[in-house]
């Protein structure tokens, strides 16, 4: 409740200037504290004084300046980040004060991003996705329209155009904290538990750091995005990253699920599929494993408009093929690293992609069915290719019968995508949308993509369940008990089928 001026209950400037001088001392000095309680109520209270007075941002944002940059005040950092992410929003709606020192605190912060601390991580990650969630990462391109302060709307062309960068040096700093994830186990129990809470924990704030940023770029900074992502996807083979590759993957997918998939599904089809008449079975490769150049951050990308398909040397024998409506695939001659790196890829796609992925339906069941039968040798089924093909089984079943926001941005949609305001979308930073404003729509299952994934069910999922059903029948009939001569009981033999 805003009370009216002359209110005599109401702070005057005054006011609230002599009551920031005396809160604000002592809010800095236990900022830095080394009790974690007096940081988090300064944090606050630091929120506080800057919405009420924003002349309290100056005065922080040089000590966050030098917390960042000051080699000899690095136990400062996390600290200072915490700062950050309380002041986010005062930040924003203060373009003068705060949004003006946007393009310096957005490239102190990138390096933030580090495998090797992770508190530290925690708290950047935090401070984008809270600034982010306010902040329409759109180029303005034109001059101050009439009724618009000339001097702020040139200030938040700056600090647009310092966002078309920074928002591409976020994605390689992402990149970079994908590959250098730690895969090696602990052999201490201990410490494989702390490891992964600390490990679900990053996970859990880079994929609402990335949800927050893929949302809120515009157009053509969406597509350079998604190029990028595409080329990182491609040239590298993160097998032992795939959760946080997926985290990525899927956040891009919820956006512009149709783009998208029509950006990296064809790839990945074409990568794992032959046809007869194509001019790739007739060559074979070596396998690519992951190594050191391949997966170095450095390293630019190649286009993924035409990616070379990576083949094993083939064998004599004739591979297992598909057959549907004239058309006949085959699995390529992939490596298993590389069949279970691209049927994960394809999962992580088709989870944010909805009905958009019923176009490509042939190729899927070719995908799910060539792969479910893939021999690592003759007459054994690969684990690990048959494990990564249930995985896709489930999320395109689940990803068919569900239903998710279309969008999530900080405007409505209307207003969003209205070219005046997008010239002007910095009165509008830092706002928060209300629940009865809020226009929520949402992608629905549709009546054929409901169909399929009954077919889906019935064709892959109906057997194994049947298989399991006779096993438990057998085993409560006459509990399994090991024969003489080392064979194995019928229970035992029916559970091997499954």
């Amino acid at each position: 409740h805003v009370l009216p001026e002359g209110h005599p209950a109401k702070l005057t400037p005054a006011d609230i200037a002599e009551f920031t001088s005396v809160l604000l001392p002592l809010a800095f000095q236990g900022l830095y504290s080394k009790n974690g309680t007096a940081t988090l109520q300064s944090c606050q209270a630091l929120r506080v004084l800057a919405l009420m007075d924003g002349q309290t941002l100056a005065p922080l944002l040089i000590r966050i300046d030098q917390a960042l940059t000051t080699l000899t005040e690095v136990h400062q950092t996390s600290s200072a980040l915490e700062a950050l992410v309380a002041v986010a929003r005062p930040m924003l709606r203060d373009l003068e004060q705060g949004a003006a020192n946007l393009p310096n605190v957005m490239t102190l912060t990138l390096s933030g991003i580090d495998t090797n601390d992770t508190s530290k991580t925690w708290s950047t990650l935090r401070f984008y996705t809270s600034l982010l969630s306010g902040l329409p990462l759109i180029p303005i391109t034109e001059a101050a329209p009439p009724g618009c302060d000339p001097v702020q709307h040139e200030v938040a062309r700056q600090v647009t155009d310092m966002l078309l960068d920074w928002s591409l040096r976020f994605l390689d700093q992402c990149f970079t904290f994908i590959i250098n994830q730690d895969s090696q186990s602990h052999t201490e129990a201990s410490k494989e538990n702390k490891a992964d809470s600390e490990s679900r924990t990053s996970e859990y704030f880079f994929q609402a750091a990335l949800e927050v940023f893929f949302m809120q770029l515009g157009g053509d900074l969406f597509t350079s995005a998604m190029n990028k992502v595409a080329n990182f996807c491609f040239t590298n083979l993160l097998v032992q990253q795939q959760r946080q590759l997926g985290v990525l993957v899927t956040a891009l997918t919820a956006v512009e699920p149709q783009r998208v998939a029509r950006k990296l599904l064809p790839l990945c089809f074409r990568i794992l599929l032959e046809t007869p008449a194509d001019d790739r079975a007739r060559t074979s490769r070596a396998p690519r494993t992951p190594s050191s150049d391949l997966n170095s951050p450095s390293k630019t990308p190649a286009s993924p408009a035409s990616p070379s398909p990576i083949r094993r040397p083939s064998s004599s024998a004739t591979p297992p093929s598909w057959s549907k409506g004239g058309e006949q695939y085959a699995l390529a001659s992939l490596s298993e690293m590389e069949l279970v790196y691209y049927l994960a890829l394809l999962r992580f796609v088709i989870q944010g992609a909805g009905v958009e992925v019923i176009q490509w339906r042939k190729e899927l069941e070719a995908v799910l069915t060539l792969s479910l039968a893939f021999e690592e040798r003759s007459g054994v089924v690969s684990h690990r290719v048959n494990k990564g093909a249930s995985k896709l089984l489930r999320a395109t079943i689940h990803s068919l019968i569900t239903a998710r926001p279309k969008e999530s941005r900080s405007v409505p949609a209307a207003q969003w995508n209205d070219p005046a305001w997008q010239q002007t979308h910095y009165k509008s930073w830092g706002n928060v949308v209300s629940m009865e404003e809020a226009q929520i729509e949402w992608r629905e299952p549709t009546d054929e993509g409901l169909q399929w994934a009954s077919d889906l069910a019935a064709k892959y999922v109906q057997g194994p369940m049947d298989k399991l059903r006779r096993f438990l029948a057998t085993a409560t009939a006459a509990p399994p008990t090991p024969e003489k001569g080392g064979k194995k009981s019928a229970a035992e033999a029916l559970w091997g089928d499954v």
